[in-house]
This record gives structure tokens, C-alpha cells and sequence, in this order.
């Protein structure tokens, strides 16, 4: 059988109770993470194989490290101090030949005092490694709609180096490990302007992403709103219309109001005070921009409001 191994919680919260049957061996070359926490109510938080075709055998947990005999694809090291995020920090191929069956490396050993790892493997007996504790990044995202705010279901991140593609699915987040370097992120969405990231990941660094997509129409005005002056607006959301307070900025002559799908709703002139009252009548969407500009007609400050 392929190895499960998993996040045991405290012995004196443990209750002796059967896995539920939805835990099935579905899938059982790879290694399997469960969370037991609630052993009446176990579930799954990540897999990891090296080779889809080759069986996992014998994880040995150390500190936040899992020493996997992976037959065909030798010793793989993975770094699990967040276990719903396990990722490959080393790996020793003792096998040349073709992957799957049984061939490769049976067991290893990481347990010596010396911290050298023992390996058995089929053809060519006794391996001895070291192991040099590199610890892996991780990054945490959330993928949103610019304008809304809300989250944006089965948005696709491509990290570069990796060749891997991740999926928000219906939460609207990904997650992913790798080991110290630069990477590129493109985070698409049908619908949406695609963005890309340059991220630097340290060893053992976290790091966490919110992303914000751009609805398609709505690209030229909002992109040039960040980092721009953001102007107070109440009440909002509003059923009647907002007052919108200038407060310090300077040098405001008139402004426009966007839709959600970019379109513009109205162009009107600021009145030469601080405060002035927004009315939208019928005109109002569900989710807006609200876009200030000088006489110039240079986008100095935004502010999204909410209309129902």
C-alpha cells in the first residue's frame, strides 16, 4: 500500500476511532496528508508524488521534515512545516532505470545521533546520506475583482519556474511551495486583464498576495488609480447618493464616474468647495469608480463607491 502519513494532534485529545470510509487508497502511489485532529471526521489537505507512476513507500517524519522512499524515484525530502503545503527540499535517484514497479529504494532511516541517513535499496544495497535541513518558501494568495471586491472563482496562477499551473477553484485562493529564488506569477481569469508578479522567496519565508484583476473595459482608468489619492465618501454603500469629502488633495476640476464594465456614467465639474454631494439617480450600478482629475486632465484621485 502507498504510505499516508499525517498531522497527529496532541495524544491526550486523541479518541481511538475508525477512519471514515470516504478515505479511500484512490489514488495510492502518491503520499497522502490527513488531518486528524477530528479523527471522526479525518480529511485530506495535500498529496505529493515525484512521479505519478511510482509508488511512495516508508515517510519517516523529523522535525518538519518527511523522508520518503519513493522506490523508483529514490530518497525525497520534503519540507512539511505547513502540512497542507508539503514541497520537495532534496532528493537522491538510486534507481537508472525506467519509473514504477518495484525497484529503487525499499527504506531509509533518518533517526542516527551522527544525522546521517540510511538507505536500503534493492540492487545495489546500503546508501549513507547527508542531509543539509533547506527549508522551503511558500507563498499564500487571494485573487479578487478590482471593483468589487469579490472573489474570483477557478482563476488560473502560472508560476514560470516551476511549469506548474495552480487553480483558485471556489475559493478564490492558491497556495504553493518552493525553495529560495526568484519566480514569476501569472494570474489569469477570463473576463479579466491578466497580471504578472515578480516575487524574491527567501528559505523559510511566507509570503502573502492578494491580487486584484482588472475587469476587461476597465483597464486604462483603474490601472492608473494605484497609489493614487484616495478620497473619503459616505455614506457607501448608498441607496440615494454620497457625499464625497476632498479632504487635503488639491488642485481638483471636474470628475467621472465608471461602470463596472469601464463605461462612463457621467462627467461633471467639482464645485470650488471640500464637500459636495454625488447624486447618480437612475444612472447607478452596482459597484462603480468615482475618478478626480485637474484641470489638466490628470487622474489624481479615485474612490469606489457602492450603489444599490
Amino acid at each position: 500500500l502507498a504510505s499516508i502519513f499525517i498531522k497527529i494532534c496532541p495524544f491526550s485529545s486523541v479518541k481511538v476511532a475508525p477512519l471514515p470510509t470516504k478515505l479511500t487508497l484512490a489514488g495510492a502511489l502518491a503520499t497522502r496528508i490527513f488531518n486528524i485532529e477530528d479523527v471522526g471526521n479525518a480529511f485530506e489537505v495535500a498529496r505529493y508524488t515525484a512521479n505519478d507512476s511510482s509508488l511512495v513507500h516508508n515517510p519517516y517524519i523529523l522535525g518538519d521534515f518527511c523522508f520518503i522512499s519513493h522506490n523508483t524515484e529514490g530518497l525525497r525530502v520534503l519540507d512539511i512545516a505547513d502540512p497542507t503545503v508539503p514541497v520537495e527540499v532534496g532528493f537522491y535517484d538510486t534507481w537508472p532505470g525506467q519509473s514504477g514497479g518495484f525497484s529503487g529504494l525499499w527504506s531509509a532511516c533518518p533517526y542516527f545521533p551522527s544525522g546521517k541517513i540510511i538507505g536500503g535499496n534493492r540492487t545495489d544495497g546500503l546508501y549513507v546520506w547527508e542531509f543539509n535541513g533547506t527549508k522551503a518558501g511558500r507563498i499564500y494568495g487571494v485573487v479578487k475583482d478590482s471593483l468589487t471586491g469579490n472573489l474570483i472563482f477557478n482563476a488560473s496562477v502560472v508560476v514560470t519556474e516551476l511549469q506548474d499551473t495552480l487553480d483558485t477553484g471556489l475559493t478564490g485562493r492558491f497556495r504553493t511551495g518552493m525553495l529560495e529564488g526568484d519566480y514569476h506569477l501569472l494570474v489569469e481569469k477570463n473576463g479579466y486583464t491578466a497580471k504578472s508578479l515578480e516575487i524574491n522567496i527567501l528559505e523559510a519565508d511566507s509570503q502573502y498576495f492578494e491580487v486584484l484583476l482588472v475587469p476587461d473595459g476597465f483597464t486604462s482608468t483603474f490601472d492608473k488609480s494605484v497609489g493614487l489619492h484616495k478620497v473619503n465618501v459616505f455614506p457607501n454603500p448608498s441607496i440615494t447618493g454620497f457625499q464625497v469629502d476632498l479632504g487635503d488633495l488639491a488642485g481638483a476640476d471636474f470628475y467621472k464616474i465608471y461602470d463596472e464594465k469601464g463605461a462612463v456614467l457621467a462627467q461633471l465639474p467639482i464645485p470650488d468647495r471640500q464637500r459636495f454631494a454625488l447624486n447618480l439617480g437612475e444612472k447607478a450600478a452596482r459597484q462603480l469608480l468615482l475618478a478626480i482629475f485637474d484641470r489638466k486632465g490628470t487622474l489624481i484621485a479615485t474612490a469606489r463607491l457602492s450603489a444599490f
